[in-house]
């Protein structure tokens, strides 16, 4: 940690200087800029400033090094912000491989193929990173969540479960990327709506577990002929996730204001008791695994809330 005093310069411009070692590990000169971005709790977050030209938005990859798990570096590409993906190969690339390629990116959004050949494949990611905000992309996710719990509570349409199963996989990719760069970035921690990067880890497992959650529901719609008693079961937790998780989306549109609450006691009691009698192990152990996965959603955003009161307080840095 650093220390310094404040100075004032004629009477009405206040400056401080930077520490020698940090001004020399970022290669910044007497005139280079620097960015200031002022967080929840008042601190200041100082970073290089990047003209774009200065950027490498592309990156290679040599196919054969990662054929086997070509789908995870992409991912992971795709997390780093990069805005072009070049693939190459010097044997013709396979129909297998292209198909992987291309399966993968039907969960990267804003991802499309610009180039392709034998040997080649480039990938442009035209999304911006700056307009994303994490809040609406979790607050989304509730929503697909919501459908497809009416939808299994009702006509049980499976295309239509697959279809929001794939788009909420689709704006997971996209909230981890976003979370992924605000760890870097402080410009686009701001824009996002993250604002504090002590609030990362909570923001990165709401997004899993929500993606959790999506997955269970969709596990579920296998069990729509399930007995009388175990349909009443899956029915009551259902539409407690969806009640909590609705509240939960709207204290993260409304950005979170005061301390959020976790499910009463009593309800998840209830909830609880009801799933561990049922006989039906598979039921049972879904069910179960849809109450931790609402409990640690809750349980990050009372994380959040407290973090944030105590920005508000001025008591953390």
């Amino acid at each position: 940690m650093y220390r310094r005093r404040l100075q004032l310069i004629a009477g009405a411009t206040y400056t401080v200087s930077l520490p020698k070692e940090w001004v020399l590990k970022n290669n910044l000169k007497e005139k280079c800029e620097v960015e200031i971005h002022e967080q929840d709790d008042r601190a200041l977050l100082i970073s290089p400033f990047q003209h774009r030209s200065e950027e490498h938005p592309e990156i290679s990859i040599n196919l054969a090094d990662y054929a086997e798990v070509i789908d995870q570096v992409l991912f992971a590409v795709y997390y780093l912000g990069k805005e072009a993906i070049r693939i190459t190969s010097k044997k013709e690339i396979a129909p297998q491989e292209r198909s992987r390629i291309r399966e993968t990116l039907t969960d990267m959004s804003g991802t499309e193929v610009s180039f392709e050949d034998k040997h080649t494949i480039i990938i442009k990611v035209l999304i911006d990173k700056a307009k994303v905000d994490i809040n609406q992309s979790l607050y989304r996710i509730v929503l697909i969540i919501e459908q497809s719990i009416i939808n299994l509570l009702g006509p049980g349409n499976r295309k239509e479960l697959e279809a929001n199963e794939e788009e909420v996989d689709r704006l997971y990719h996209l909230a981890i990327k976003v979370i992924s760069i605000a760890l870097k970035e402080a410009a686009i921690l701001q824009s996002s709506g993250i604002r504090n990067v002590t609030l990362i880890p909570s923001y990165f497992l709401i997004s899993k577990k929500l993606e959790n959650i999506a997955d269970n529901i969709y596990y579920l719609s296998g069990s729509a002929s399930c007995e009388k008693k175990e349909a009443a079961v899956m029915e009551h937790v259902l539409k407690l996730v969806r009640e909590e998780l609705g509240r939960s989306a709207a204290y993260l549109l409304g950005n979170g204001r005061g301390m959020f609450s976790r499910i009463a006691e009593g309800q998840l009691a209830a909830a609880r008791n009801r799933v561990e009698g049922l006989t039906n192990t598979a039921l049972r152990d879904n069910l179960r695994e849809l109450v931790r996965y609402l409990m640690d959603v809750e349980s990050e955003l009372i994380n959040i809330s407290f973090l944030k009161k105590l920005y508000a307080m001025n008591r953390v840095s």
